[in-house]
């Protein structure tokens, strides 16, 4: 019969408390929207772009 090692591992001393109740980052924010959700936020940015670009035109002329 085989002893068995059980390997516990311990949080990292120079990484405080609050480290962990961080927010997480944008880029981890659109990772975790779905691909449908994606799409339709993507379609309303460039739709909200094309707004602003039209009415900045107009007022150049």
């Amino acid at each position: 019969m085989t002893n068995l090692t059980i390997i516990q591992t311990s949080l990292d001393p120079e990484q405080d408390a609050a480290g962990a109740r961080r927010r997480p980052s944008i880029a981890a924010r659109i990772g975790a929207i779905g691909q449908n959700r994606l799409g339709a936020l993507l379609l309303l940015v460039a739709t909200l772009a094309a707004i602003v670009w039209a009415n900045g035109s107009l007022a150049s002329y």
